[in-house]
């Protein structure tokens, strides 16, 4: 299907308008009466979004507009201030055609303006108040909570993920938002001469070195003939940022990931939702609305979305100026993209990667095969194998008859999963799947679980090097043997994002080649998905770079 987006009209028209919750009203009542999540007799469903603090509801087209839009045959369309992205699902018995959004008209709203508002208010918080804040907002998006148990049916609706990963998706997010552990984050990631990070945001911290008296001031006491003056002691503060954070992919978690980020560090943020996640990001915006919105992290935040490569958007919010920091989430060609038209704006880039398993010969023990299947299976079935450290190829130490007995009982595994959440690979992922068995894999070995054409998972034992652009990401596992483990050294590099190694007694001797080449986390096989507080992210420590590290 077509996925530009048709002329906007020009006639008068629906307008977006504001909403805000009033003193006293439940969460439910105010869902009910601003009209968001529920799909209605023309099958639309409308979602609110954040703009510089102020929740935004669309008001809907004409019958005849929507239905002149929905038959268009193109995947967006603009009518006015509203924004309409196709959709073919059933939420709860009612057929949903599309949902709609307020259009980004005005762009430049998104851009943080007030910079006296945000010294005043934004730069003095105490971080007990942004970890309060992010608390409270935790408890609004609580999985059994009125705000999510609204947004949830509709999200899985438009999901092409499995039921039980939309959830998870909603839960991780609630995790997420814990005060506690973003405070443990904040302290790692912004620490400097051993004292903690959130010493630094809230305030100008000593930095106990002598300074040594500089050039220009023992020269002039060589002229003048006077005792060159030690220089004062120096100060450090991490200064907030105004960010604007690009996000991509159909996890819940990437955009709140993103918010979250911008919350530690004080920033004034605008997220741009992913389209696969735009009613989770949408439930972000609302739960930061109806829980403070007066406080100044909401004030200072907006949560929209807009089509990516939209000019008249991203001429506003990508000129340089615009912000102090650009964070881009996505595929190659659109961080690239953005990272170009960015130049001279700090930019932080997360590009697109993915996992591999390491199994050592020893894990393909009669006793020990199915434990390495399971513990491999639970890395390549990260966010559904969509997640940047889902492992794709399992490269295996063993003869034949070693290798053919893995691949058999990662099968088996794979088919666990299968009947535990089912997956039903959408037309895409067939198409991938398709290409795969006719070209780069054909000469591959499959095992596969579920109908021959559209496969619920397999397992493909390649004898060969083969190009890892053609894997489906569909559930779909290579196997390829080696004779020893170091062999895969010359496989390594920066798009690797993760691998998991097993036996355990193998990680140590490994970890360091394997980093040396760009690779950035080394772990145990079956835990790709565990992290800790203040983790890095590709190599990088993100909070560190969201803030400015001023002396004075």
């Amino acid at each position: 299907m077509a996925t530009r987006v048709a002329t906007p009209r020009v006639s008068a028209g629906p307008r977006s308008h504001r909403a805000r919750i009033a003193p006293g009203e439940s969460v439910e009542a105010f869902i009910d009466r601003i009209g968001v999540f529920a799909v209605d007799d023309q099958g639309v469903a409308r979602l609110p979004v954040l703009v510089a603090g102020a929740l935004l509801v669309p008001e809907l087209p004409s019958p005849d507009e929507m239905e002149e839009a929905i038959n268009s045959g193109l995947r967006n369309v603009d009518v006015c201030e509203t924004h309409l992205v196709m959709a073919d699902a059933e939420v709860e018995g009612r057929k949903l055609r599309c949902l709609a959004l307020p259009r980004m008209t005005d762009p430049a709203a998104l851009v943080p303006r007030d910079i006296a508002d945000r010294i005043r208010s934004l730069h003095p918080l105490e971080f007990g108040a942004v970890a309060a804040y992010v608390d409270a907002i935790g408890q609004t998006l609580a999985p059994s909570g009125a705000l999510v148990s609204r947004a949830l049916a509709l999200a899985i609706a438009c999901s092409d993920q499995p039921e039980y990963f939309v959830r998870l998706g909603f839960a991780d997010v609630h995790a997420a938002f814990d005060g506690t552990a973003l405070g443990r984050a904040v302290d790692r990631e912004l620490e400097y001469g051993g004292r903690p990070g959130r010493a630094y945001l809230n305030g100008w911290t000593d930095i106990p070195d002598d300074i040594a008296a500089g050039a220009m001031a023992i020269e002039r006491a060589r002229i003048g003939g006077s005792t060159t003056p030690a220089a004062h002691k120096r100060r450090l503060r991490a200064v907030p940022t105004t960010q604007l954070h690009i996000t991509a992919g159909n996890s819940p978690v990437v955009p709140a990931i993103s918010a979250l980020r911008a919350f530690a560090t004080k920033g004034a943020v605008t997220v741009k939702l992913p389209s696969g996640a735009l009613v989770a990001g949408a439930t972000l915006a609302l739960a930061m609305h109806v829980t403070a919105p007066e406080h100044p992290l909401t004030r200072h935040a907006s949560i929209a979305y807009w089509p990516g490569g939209d000019e008249a958007a991203e001429s506003v919010l990508l000129r340089h100026g615009a912000f102090e920091r650009i964070v881009v989430w996505g595929s190659r060609a659109s961080v690239d993209a953005v990272a170009a038209r960015a130049a001279g704006t700090k930019t932080l880039v997360f590009n697109p990667r993915y996992g591999v398993s390491l199994i050592g010969r020893a894990s393909l023990a009669p006793q020990m095969v199915e434990q390495t299947a399971r513990r491999a299976a639970q890395d390549t079935c990260v966010w559904n194998q969509q997640a940047c450290i889902a492992s794709l190829v399992h490269y295996a130490e063993g003869n034949r008859a070693e290798i053919d007995g893995y691949c058999a009982a990662l099968a088996r595994e794979l088919a666990l999963w299968d009947a535990a959440h089912e997956h039903q690979p959408n037309r895409a992922m067939v198409g991938r799947i398709r290409t795969a068995r006719r070209g780069e894999l054909s000469d591959g070995g499959w095992t596969v679980n579920g109908p021959p054409v559209a496969p619920t998972s397999a397992v493909v034992r390649m004898d060969r090097g083969f190009d890892l652009s053609a894997h489906p990401q569909a559930r779909i596992v290579v196997v390829r043997a080696v004779n020893d483990l170091a062999d895969t050294l010359d496989l390594m590099h920066s798009g690797v994002s993760s691998v998991g190694i097993f036996p355990l007694e193998r990680l140590d001797g490994l970890r360091d080649e394997i980093c040396g080449r760009g690779v950035t986390s080394v772990i145990p096989l079956g835990e790709a998905d565990t992290l800790f507080a203040g983790s890095p992210h590709d190599g990088m420590r993100p909070l560190s770079e969201l803030v400015s590290w001023s002396v004075s």
